[in-house]
């Protein structure tokens, strides 16, 4: 017969809110295989760490963990250290061990000396990274140097970065980590959610409320299985289209790729690193770098401990790792750091309603050689000319202080729309204009052949396009 588990072992198991912006809720979407996916690798890491940006639902995951290991009849305890930052409970052995007690009914010493199968999730860990509670830092070394004690206790931390970033690294070294592959919902987990959002709006009486497959599709590879930046794109399409039409599907990738989608985004936790935006020359540097350097899987050039610049970053959630290689939390974040990097502000609000031609010509007028000329983006042969990513900056540049009023430019949109190809900018609102940007006539046939009706952009609303071939001099067209 089944261990019943005990009144403080349940009190919050069963009591979540439809839905909430912050842990467990009927929303929640964590197939079976990924949770003993990360059940395996607590045994073989006893005791581990999961650093994750904010706002990629480590608290959810922490909250599923405990009912997971509860439903096993084992004693599970998840706690957040959210409450004590700032506070001398950090410092003070009493106050740390009574603000377990109050918040799970045992001290943090009298978990660990449990003999039945144990499992402690710790939320916000890095709250009390550096030189905060020496007492748990030590206990927790202890345990990991003497591992034939106390065998079955298992203790996971979640935190937003590793302590390695920290100015003062805690004691604790973690040789192997979980980070946000644990986190992103796959393909099918997104299916399921997006059906569960639908079915609620529809019962609350949005009938006519649903997520085209194209627009599904978008959302996923703009999140890259993000899970809160996925419910937060299901949301804003809740918002903006709760009577979906014919034209819906369009409507609604061209949100997506629109500033008021980006606007809203900021406004999130997952963008906290864009607000008050007034990076240093050095952070402008490092930016600029990783953005260029980036690959199509958001994996860019960048080590953490070469560049300190680069910590705040990951500490902000901008970046994170996975096998020891750095890259963008989703692919949404490139093309907001790019409109924050090299836009130009109120440039826009000068340009009254124009025509294509007019915008690009105007665009290629405001490029400045000064700039160009400096660029240390160019290429490693002999003639060394500027990289096809130099000019499309300093294009972008230009473009936001000549596109018309109540338009913008968005850089890499392909995926906004499901298209396999990544058109370089679009001008969104009723325009629907794309440009293509080349140097030196490089495979221009095959550019061409992305525009056709049954090329690589076919799913973008395109009304006018160009390539522009930037030359080093006249020669020409290679294919």
């Amino acid at each position: 017969k089944r261990k019943q588990p005990s009144l403080d072992e349940t009190s919050h198991m069963g009591h979540y809110p439809p839905e909430s912006d912050e842990g467990r809720d009927s929303l929640m979407v964590i197939s079976p295989c990924r949770l003993k996916m990360i059940d395996e690798f607590m045994t073989a890491n006893r005791f581990s760490l999961l650093r994750s940006p904010p706002y990629t639902g480590k608290t959810t995951l922490g909250v599923v963990l405990r009912d997971y290991f509860l439903a096993l009849n084992h004693k599970a305890v998840y706690i957040s250290l959210a409450g004590m930052a700032g506070k001398e409970t950090r410092f003070n052995e009493n106050l740390f061990q009574h603000y377990w007690k109050e918040r799970v009914g045992h001290t943090w010493d009298e978990i660990i000396r449990w003999t039945e199968p144990t499992e402690i999730i710790i939320d916000e860990a890095q709250i009390i990274y550096g030189d905060c509670a020496p007492f748990f830092w030590g206990d927790l070394k202890e345990l990991m140097s003497t591992p034939w004690e106390n065998i079955t206790l298992r203790v996971l931390l979640l935190a937003t970065y590793d302590p390695a970033l920290n100015s003062q690294p805690s004691p604790v070294h973690f040789t192997n980590t979980l980070g946000l592959d644990a986190l992103r919902i796959t393909s099918d987990e997104f299916e399921r959610l997006v059906a569960t959002f639908v079915e609620r709006r529809r019962a609350l009486g949005n009938e006519a409320f649903g997520i085209p497959t194209p627009v599904k599709k978008a959302i996923f590879n703009l999140a890259n299985g993000h899970a809160d930046l996925c419910r937060f794109a299901l949301t804003s399409m809740h918002h903006m289209f709760r009577d979906n039409d014919s034209d819906s599907a369009v409507n609604m990738l061209r949100y997506l790729a629109s500033s008021h989608f980006r606007t809203a985004l900021q406004c999130t936790r997952a963008f906290v690193w864009t607000q008050n935006w007034s990076p240093t020359v050095q952070e402008s540097e490092f930016l600029s770098k990783i953005f260029l350097s980036c690959d199509s899987e958001s994996f860019c050039n960048v080590g953490v401990d070469s560049n300190p610049v680069a910590k705040s970053f990951f500490k902000l959630g901008l970046l994170t790792t996975i096998n020891h290689r750095s890259l963008f939390t989703a692919p949404i974040m490139r093309i907001v750091l790019g409109h924050c990097l090299f836009t130009v502000s109120g440039g826009s609000k000068s340009s009254p309603a124009i025509t294509f031609d007019e915008f690009v010509m105007r665009t290629i007028e405001r490029m400045k050689p000064s700039i160009l000329s400096k660029s240390l983006g160019r290429g490693t042969d002999q003639e060394s000319y500027l990289l096809e990513r130099t000019w499309q900056m300093e294009w972008y540049r230009a473009a936001t202080s000549a596109v018309p009023v109540n338009a913008t430019v968005s850089p890499d949109v392909g995926g906004v729309f499901g298209s396999v190809g990544f058109l370089d900018f679009y001008v969104d609102g009723d325009l629907c204009w794309g440009v293509e940007l080349l140097r030196e006539g490089d495979r221009m046939k095959e550019h061409r052949k992305r525009f056709a009706q049954d090329g690589e952009y076919k799913n973008i609303p395109l009304k006018e396009w160009v390539i522009i071939d930037f030359r080093h001099q006249s020669k020409p067209i290679t294919s």
